[in-house]
């Protein structure tokens, strides 16, 4: 490390080290072929994304540049945590709409999933796996009515918040949340929230969803130039 050293310098090299030695566990601990080849994806679309949310708070301000500070490993590895499971959402949004399962169990394979990517971060919890499988709901239903003018908007207001909670500062008592949340009121009514940061940083909402698209782009990309998975499933 060099003596002295820039913010950005130090991010890339916190986000390098933490994403080698991810990389590394789910390549040698993942046995399934296609299993590694999902979740090296995913694991690639969480890391460009938390990357990303970062250096766009580090850019403009707001409450993720507030919480981040310098930063640290502890904090890159949970906001690749966060944003790992938030590309599983939407890839299991994208096989819901290629073939149509019942709800039974499309659950049971995201709780798997979930459960799964979680104990390669050593964090397969009941309680993990259920907040996963909370923000999942609440992404689906966000996608199922989304409008063109602030698409996703709850669903990333949620994310925000964790993304806050991931560098160490609560937002949100989430056990008095009902998922899915359908208007903004249900939270503000539960007396739920502990800091309101994130839920008034509207350009900080707005770019975490922009770097999630970022990360989404990323895992297509993986996919169609190394593996055949996308050929796969459209068979």
């Amino acid at each position: 490390m060099p003596l002295f050293e820039s913010q950005k310098s130090r991010n890339k090299r916190l986000f390098d080290t933490v994403s080698d030695r991810l990389y590394y566990s789910f390549s040698t601990l993942i046995t399934d072929d296609y299993d590694k080849q999902v979740y090296l994806g995913l694991l690639l679309g969480g890391t460009v994304a938390a990357k990303q949310v970062v250096e766009s708070g580090v850019e403009y301000g707001g409450c993720i540049k507030e919480v981040w500070g310098k930063g640290s490993e502890e904090k890159a590895l949970a906001l690749i945590k966060l944003f790992t499971l938030c590309m599983l959402s939407t890839w299991y949004r994208w096989l819901d709409e290629q073939e149509q399962h019942p709800e039974d169990e499309q659950r049971l394979a995201r709780e798997m999933a979930a459960s799964g990517i979680l104990a390669l971060f050593g964090d397969n919890t009941e309680n993990a796996v259920r907040d996963f499988l909370n923000m999942d709901i609440q992404y689906n239903y966000d996608w199922a009515n989304k409008t063109k003018r602030m698409p996703m908007f709850k669903w990333s207001s949620l994310v925000l918040a964790k993304a806050c909670e991931a560098c160490g500062q609560p937002a949100i008592n989430w056990s008095r949340i009902a998922f899915p949340v359908k208007e903004w009121q249900e939270v503000v009514d539960a007396e739920a929230i502990i800091d309101h940061r994130p839920f008034i940083d509207y350009r900080g909402t707005v770019a975490l969803r922009i770097c999630e698209v970022t990360g989404v782009e990323t895992i297509s990309k993986y996919f169609k130039e190394h593996t055949n998975i996308l050929k796969e499933e459209r068979r």
